[in-house]
């Protein structure tokens, strides 16, 4: 099964009572966090209840797990226990990236030792968004995530949907240089579902394949942001069924179809969701 979530749904690897209930929620995919949900106090015991869920879980298919940044400590033995305990998420998200170096070691001890293991890497900083298109070629990198709460921090600044839009811009062509995919970061207002909806939208109009959620209510109203239009799906199939027979460009209601044109349509299908 291709790992293609419109929604990943964010839960703090100390609560493991809430991972099943967050795989019941309508989110397509969850993140087990041992990063910044989890105090220094609770990260061994995160650790320990992730690992045993990834052991025991059917779900494992459907779950990434977040680690500490690859430059602590803490995210060192997070890598390490991963590795001695076998287990395989669906990918493997990397907080704070900003070298592909660091991500292709982390591929290759993992292709060393029961295979690949997908990475995303969470662009956080400016080093990272300055490095996205490396980052997104990096070996087993299978995604470029938006983080835009720490890079905001780290900016001193409050962004707006202009300026916000600059920024996913840049981690969509970083993500298309690596040919990978792109989420967008999540939205703090969990109660507006208007903004979150908006904001889904437009990152689907750049090219994202998904958003990353902080709460069980976001999940329902990402997905159906990034998932085709009745119309616009109707709209595909009547260009692909049109191509039918036609060698190369073709007229079609008005407009010139050729090839580009019929990749969208394929996307869109592609993106389409009973």
């Amino acid at each position: 099964m291709t790992f293609d979530p419109r929604s990943i749904l964010f839960v703090p690897g100390d609560r493991p009572e809430r991972f099943a209930k967050a795989l019941a929620s309508p989110a397509d995919a969850i993140c087990i966090d041992l990063e910044d949900a989890v105090a220094p106090e609770a990260k061994a015991s995160a650790r320990a209840s992730a690992l045993d869920f990834l052991k025991t879980s059917p779900e494992a298919a459907r779950t990434v797990l977040r680690l500490n940044a690859l430059s602590t400590a803490a995210g060192m033995v997070d890598a390490a226990a991963l590795l001695e305990a076998g287990v395989a998420p669906a990918a493997l998200m990397t907080p704070k990236a900003e070298s592909a170096d660091v991500l292709a070691s982390l591929h290759a001890a993992f292709a060393g030792q029961g295979g690949p293991q997908p990475l995303i890497a969470l662009v956080e900083s400016a080093v990272g968004l300055a490095h996205a298109g490396d980052l997104a070629r990096a070996p087993g990198v299978v995604a470029l995530a938006l983080g835009p709460i720490d890079l905001a921090a780290q900016l001193g600044a409050q962004f707006d949907e202009q300026a916000l839009s600059t920024i996913r811009l840049q981690i969509r062509l970083g993500a298309s240089r690596g040919g990978v995919m792109a989420w967008d970061g999540p939205s703090l207002a969990i109660d507006d579902l208007a903004q979150l909806s908006a904001d889904a939208r437009s990152a689907a109009a750049l090219g994202f394949s998904g958003k990353l959620c902080i709460h069980p209510a976001q999940a329902a109203t990402v997905n159906a942001g990034f998932t085709p239009s009745i119309e616009a799906v109707a709209a595909a199939r009547t260009v692909l069924a049109a191509a039918q027979g036609q060698g190369g460009v073709f007229r079609l209601d008005g407009r010139m179809i050729d090839a580009p044109v019929l990749a969208s349509a394929r996307k869109v299908l592609a993106r389409a969701r009973p």
